[in-house]
């Protein structure tokens, strides 16, 4: 099955007043780490403002992302974030509905998800964050060999997201916390070294992305499940993955947590995605 995110091309800041914002547009780098690591890639804009990406007629053209159009009848000043929100949602819940060929995950750059208060469902999930784990090249590099590495290493790239999923299956299936010494996990660390082998084979300056996935828990909060739980709430699962992809501060962190997605993802075992990149460039 192809992977495919709905993403917005700007990137969402809470505010000290309680209030959201943006922030900015995503980097070259997020778009590469899009690319990269993802079969379809939604940004979906609207009729009131759009926010252009680099290379956009090319990647348009080629298939390579799509920028659907979502129209609102009115708009002001203060509702610019809700217009990126909820085109976001609105397109998240179509794609979820009505294609089912493709595994659909809303997906946001930044510390936090943030959807708005409208037209959003609640949900009991376990936080699973993979921390400095998938290698993008920098904004050095050109979006041509971006494009080439894909198509080349499509296969390393499909075994990453298999194993991903398998990970997330056991997750949910089997939460009784002794994660270490699962096979799923150590296949996983394998696959992690791999990636980050054969990009650093090919690009010589990149970044380390965090990525987060929010697994539906749903209405599984009853009896032996909530203990297990209220374990995760008090006492989150940490397993480092230093020695295997080399980052200093590489690990696993699994957490309970409460948290929201579209109404269409109620099915779903992966509710959403967040990612961000470390700072500093590794040489």
């Amino acid at each position: 099955m192809k992977r495919g995110i709905i993403a917005s091309p700007a990137k969402m800041q809470r505010q000290s007043y309680n209030g959201v914002a943006v922030s900015s547009n995503i980097t070259i780098q997020d778009l590469y780490y899009y690319i990269l690591y993802y079969d379809k890639v939604v940004l979906p804009t609207n009729g009131m403002i759009h926010y252009a990406i680099p290379h956009e007629e090319m990647l348009i053209s080629e298939n390579i992302v799509s920028r659907p159009r979502v129209n609102f009848h009115s708009w002001s000043t203060s509702s610019q974030v809700n217009l990126f929100l909820e085109s976001q949602k609105i397109v998240a819940n179509d794609l979820i509905k009505n294609e089912k060929d493709v595994d659909w995950i809303l997906h946001q750059i930044g510390e936090e998800l943030i959807l708005g208060d409208k037209n959003v469902k609640e949900f009991n999930s376990l936080k699973v964050e993979i921390n400095e784990c998938l290698p993008v090249p920098t904004q050095e590099t050109s979006i041509e060999d971006i494009i080439d590495f894909k198509r080349r290493r499509q296969s390393e790239l499909d075994e990453l997201h298999e194993t991903l999923d398998s990970f997330y299956f056991e997750i949910i299936n089997s939460p009784d916390k002794d994660f270490q010494s699962k096979k799923s996990l150590l296949k996983l660390k394998k696959v992690l070294e791999n990636v980050n082998q054969v990009s650093n084979e090919k690009f010589s300056l990149s970044s380390k992305y965090n990525l987060v996935t929010e697994l539906n828990f749903g209405n599984l909060i009853t009896g032996l499940t909530s203990g297990v739980t209220l374990g995760f709430m008090t006492n989150p699962q940490i397993i480092p993955l230093t020695s295997i992809i080399g980052a200093a501060l590489s690990f696993v962190s699994i957490k309970a947590n409460k948290t929201i997605s579209v109404e269409e993802a109620k099915e779903k075992i992966k509710l959403s995605y967040l990612a961000n990149a470390k700072k500093d460039k590794i040489i």
